[in-house]
């Protein structure tokens, strides 16, 4: 009888594994099948005659029409409705290359409609080498062209702005003090043209006699010791002297600083007017003519308004009277978002003496919100006794929402990305395990019941039962890669006691960790209270934290990790420390990159760090890293006891 058992839990299991086998390529078909159907971009197979094999969805979504309909079309017919090969087809280099290429390309619909399209191909290899046909994979980037062309639309107005300003402008190099770019109405006072500009510096604009005093004010222009130059005499290239004040300001470009200088010659005022008075006209002649709106404000705590140019109604709809006579109007019109930052900052300029810089948000009369760029310095008397506020705003909200859009656009394209290749992975990785797993683990258990009634030592038995444990965890394992992929936000939160987790991973790692002379401890962890989470994901960010150590440790030398649990506040902080040999600088920037590893090939995903830090920020915490070569490495992780939000 045990005999007939035996072989006939032997024939059940040999079925079970033909059926298995006979179905693995059915399901991985399926799978494959579904990624295709499901993918936002458009793939096709396409032939060494451009003629088009086979076509997802997405390819079909991109022409408004069924994907059916574009099998057995010619590519260049349906995408571009040529008659014939496209000039610029990637698909072409492909085949005569045998490597991927890529172009962009402006796809026709059958209505006539035009939109961008990015286009990636691949060769497709037959088994002697020879290539058949590409693949080809299609994303349309209209939305990303329209943007990019708003942004160059945005640059040369911004440029027409600069230009036909009423007021000279220059850039200079603050060291060597050359210049680098001017405006039209510059080049008219200087009598040169543009492109003699970068030719020249500071001292070919000014008499010689006056160099010293010039150089002089231009290291306080440089050093923010002073905010506008006066009385400044210019000299044109002709060899004629005007005079004039010298606002400026400093700016970054491409890396490099310059400091922006705006010329108003005064040279009619100089003698005419006294010099409060000539000050004044001339910075009010300057002011409300230039592309934005200035003004002068008490050194108060509402920066009540003395003066502002015109250019204030045009920018927020209230009148040069209404923004003065209601010296509430600038504090009530702050963003509520804004206010607190705007006000601090503007605080700390007036007592530390420092110019005030800040961008913040206006609502406009009509209730619209409108993005400034402030830019304000501390008037003094002589004895340099602060009088009041002189400042200039810019409306930046174009470029904000310029800046937001593309921003906004590259995350998600980015975020993506990142998803769809680690939820395939992690759903490939579970598909392609679970067979094998299953069945060692039914051999296992088979053999463990035929050796039941035999007289096989218990030794045996015993490595058998450990093996089948083994299988188990790594199913376990397995459900977690699935688990990852399925990014499912429905779970089971409950009071979670981190020590009994902790307690829980380092038996089972122990002898791995042994294996690895490592000895593992806990400190403080059964003081910590209780965490409102699900419990399965805190036990994989202490399995992979753990785990992580261990493998870290080389197994010549005795290592240790300490994990330690300390309260600050409404959170806990939980540390992984080890000593063992530390991660290289150059890799801390990329540990939590998915797919990223230092161990070599097939030791490791790259998935268990990104994994981690998902699971943190979920739970709206936060995760560090510091590494000392040759010292060792400690994780830092923060969780709240309560998170107010779970993604």
């Amino acid at each position: 009888m045990p005999v007939k058992r035996k072989k006939s839990a032997k024939l059940r299991a040999n079925k079970l594994q033909h059926k298995q086998i006979k179905d693995s390529p059915q399901k991985s078909e399926l799978l494959y099948k579904t990624l295709m159907e499901n993918i936002a971009l458009g793939i096709s197979l396409i032939d060494t005659n451009h003629r088009i094999i086979t076509s997802n969805v997405g390819h079909g979504k991109l022409f408004r029409k069924p994907h059916s309909k574009l099998i057995g079309k010619y590519c260049f017919k349906e995408f571009e409705k040529r008659s014939k090969v496209c000039p610029h087809c990637p698909g072409t280099l492909t085949m005569a290359t045998g490597r991927p290429a890529e172009a962009e390309a402006e796809g026709v619909r059958d209505n006539g409609l035009r939109f961008a399209a990015y286009l990636q191909t691949f060769p497709v290899f037959e088994r002697d080498g020879s290539i058949s046909g590409f693949i080809e994979i299609a994303e349309d980037i209209t939305e990303y062209k329209r943007t990019e062309e708003s942004l160059k639309e945005s640059e040369e107005r911004f440029r027409a702005i600069f230009d036909n300003a009423p007021v000279g402008i220059l850039l200079a190099d603050v060291k060597d003090k050359k210049f680098y770019l001017g405006n039209k109405t510059i080049c008219k006072m200087l009598g040169c043209r543009l492109d003699e500009l970068k030719n020249i510096t500071v001292s070919d604009i000014h008499p010689k006699a006056h160099l010293p005093y010039v150089l002089e004010q231009f290291e306080k222009l440089a050093t923010k010791k002073i905010e506008v130059a006066e009385d400044v005499p210019v000299k044109r290239k002709d060899g004629s002297v005007f005079y004039a004040d010298i606002n400026s300001f400093p700016i970054v470009l491409a890396g490099k600083a310059y400091l922006a200088g705006i010329f108003r010659d005064i040279t009619e005022h100089k003698k005419a007017e006294e010099e409060l008075q000539q000050a004044e006209a001339k910075y009010r002649t300057l002011v409300e003519q230039i592309p934005a709106v200035t003004y002068i404000s008490a050194l108060d705590k509402a920066s009540t308004t003395i003066y502002v140019s015109p250019q204030i109604q045009q920018l927020f709809g209230f009148s040069q009277q209404q923004y003065t006579v209601d010296h509430d109007l600038w504090l009530r019109q702050l963003h509520p978002d804004d206010r607190h930052r705007v006000l601090k900052s503007l605080s700390q300029s007036q007592k530390g003496k420092q110019p005030f810089n800040c961008e913040y948000r206006m609502l406009s009369k009509d209730g619209r919100v409108v993005w400034c760029r402030d830019e304000a310095a501390i008037v003094r008397d002589s004895s340099g006794k602060p009088l009041m506020l002189q400042g200039i705003m810019f409306d930046i909200t174009a470029q904000k929402r310029a800046e937001e859009e593309l921003n906004t656009y590259r995350e998600k394209m980015a975020q993506a990305e990142r998803l769809a290749s680690l939820g395939t992975l992690s759903a490939t990785i579970a598909h392609e395990l679970n067979q094998p797993l299953t069945v060692i683990r039914l051999s296992l258990e088979n053999s463990l019941e035929d050796l039941e009634p035999t007289s096989c030592c218990n030794d045996v038995k015993d490595v058998l039962k450990d093996a089948l444990n083994e299988v188990v965890n790594a199913t376990s394992v397995v459900d977690r890669f699935r688990n990852y992929a399925r990014q499912s936000s429905r779970k089971a939160l409950c009071k979670t006691n981190l020590d009994a987790i902790a307690g829980r991973i380092i038996q089972l790692l122990g002898k791995t960790a042994q294996h690895a002379k490592m000895t593992m401890c806990l400190k403080g962890m059964d003081k910590l209270p209780a965490v409102y989470s699900n419990e399965k994901d805190l036990e994989q960010l202490f399995f992979a934290l753990t785990e992580n150590a261990i493998q870290a440790a080389d197994g010549k030398e005795s290592r240790r990790l300490t994990i330690e649990g300390i309260t600050k506040d409404k959170n806990v902080e939980l540390r992984f420390r080890d000593n063992c040999s530390g991660i290289a600088p150059e890799n801390l920037g990329r540990l939590f990159e998915p797919f990223f590893t230092t161990r070599s090939d097939g030791e490791g995903t790259g998935l268990g760090l990104p994994i981690v830090q998902r699971i943190v920020l979920g739970y709206g915490g936060k995760i560090r890293v510091r590494s000392k070569p040759g010292k060792g490495t400690t994780f830092y992780v923060t969780l709240p006891i309560h998170p107010e939000k779970i993604r």
